[in-house]
């Protein structure tokens, strides 16, 4: 059975669309955040959003950088290569 995940919805590349049939996973009930400063590591649930992950990362005077237009989920930046205008570009 083919699955397809859905965490915001925000992209425009049509991810979250189930083309061969199937079942759409929703992953916005991942929502665990684990900050580890002393290493300057956050472990995210696929479902965090990224202005949620920031407001986190505050408290400890850093911010998650890559900033596309919208607020969608960081699953869904990684799995579609989402990093909007302040990304570093290889």
């Amino acid at each position: 059975v083919p699955v397809t995940t859905r965490g915001a919805g925000t992209g425009v590349e049509g991810g979250a669309i189930p083309y061969k049939g199937g079942v759409v996973l929703n992953t916005d009930n991942f929502q665990k955040i684990e900050v580890f400063p002393e290493d300057m590591v956050a472990r995210v649930g696929v479902g965090v959003k990224k202005l949620q992950l920031n407001k986190e990362l505050e408290k400890y005077g850093v911010l998650f950088g890559p900033d596309p237009s919208s607020n969608p989920c960081l699953g869904g930046m990684v799995s579609t290569s989402g990093s909007g205008e302040r990304a570093p570009k290889t």
